[in-house]
């Protein structure tokens, strides 16, 4: 029997508490010293960037070649510190009024793997994107309706600027990309911002927007880690499906929102939302829709 979003959810808690009860001691290891004062140094520029009347887009950022030493500093210790300062970022968001949830603890293997698929990406790229490899240590998601992502976007952007860091937006500045919506008109369900605040020591990643991106990219996350290592039917259904077979219940489900959001007339929402349930259907033969699947089709 396949497990669901929850049990996934569960079981990287479970390996997130025994990685927290071996964690490092206390003190700030020195990789994340070494980390502090690069990020500490480009923090001024970065941050008058960020402010300026166009801003600044994550493709911008991740030329800069500060990432490079950053990713060279790293080892678990630095990922350890990261995932435990996730708790005062969470608290210091809260203060704003938004609501985040934590991820997993980062695996340096993953980290390196990263790094290689930049490096890989150079001739296409004409640069090693070290920014997407060193920029969601610390990761948590922030759960909203669709049309609310905006009013979050600047609510990060504000935090970021009392606390004397920088936030940037995918999709924004001179990004050729990213943008959850264009001249007022939602493209995308979810939406990320990089944060960096100066006493944290890393950048954080933050996911905004709906459920339905969270629970499809955990998932997506297990299978990456988990495919050959454990028995086929130990993995979750990925929302993706396939859209030649018509399972792909991700896109079919997004569709929906940005069309509920876009202020469509009802009958162009009811026959999206019975195309969403029939592929339901069709993804999950056995009958059975984890719960946390469900209850997002329930609130269509």
């Amino acid at each position: 029997m396949h497990v669901s979003p929850n049990q996934v959810l569960q079981r990287n808690m479970s390996v997130q508490q025994t990685a927290g009860a071996q964690s490092a001691p206390s003190d700030v290891p020195d990789s994340v010293q070494k980390n502090m004062a690069i990020l500490n140094a480009v923090n001024p520029h970065i941050r008058d960037q960020t402010m300026s009347t166009q801003g600044l887009g994550v493709q911008e950022m991740s030329k800069m070649p500060c990432w490079f030493d950053v990713f060279h500093n790293v080892d678990q210790a630095t990922l350890s510190h990261a995932h435990r300062q996730m708790n005062k970022f969470v608290d210091t968001c809260a203060q704003h009024g938004l609501s985040l949830t934590t991820r997993p603890e980062k695996q340096l293997s993953r980290i390196q793997e990263k790094h290689r698929a930049a490096q890989a990406n150079l001739p296409r790229a004409g640069f090693v994107d070290d920014f997407k490899v060193v920029s969601d240590f610390m990761a948590g998601r922030d759960y909203c309706n669709i049309t609310d992502i905006q009013s979050h976007v600047d609510t990060f952007k504000k935090l970021a600027n009392e606390q004397g860091g920088w936030c940037v937006v995918r999709g924004e500045g001179k990004d050729t990309f990213g943008a959850h919506q264009k001249e007022g008109v939602l493209k995308d369900i979810v939406q990320y911002v990089v944060v960096f605040l100066p006493d944290m020591g890393h950048v954080t990643e933050c996911q905004i927007g709906h459920q339905l991106a969270g629970v499809t990219f955990t998932i997506d996350s297990f299978l990456r880690d988990n495919k050959g290592k454990i028995p086929e039917s130990d993995l979750p259904i990925d929302l993706w499906g396939n859209k030649e077979a018509g399972t792909n219940l991700y896109g079919s489900v997004r569709d929906y929102l940005l069309l509920q959001a876009n202020e469509p007339t009802s009958v162009d929402l009811a026959a999206r939302k019975q195309e969403c349930l029939d592929i339901a259907g069709r993804l999950y033969t056995n009958g059975t829709i984890p719960s946390e699947v469900k209850e997002i089709l329930d609130a269509l």
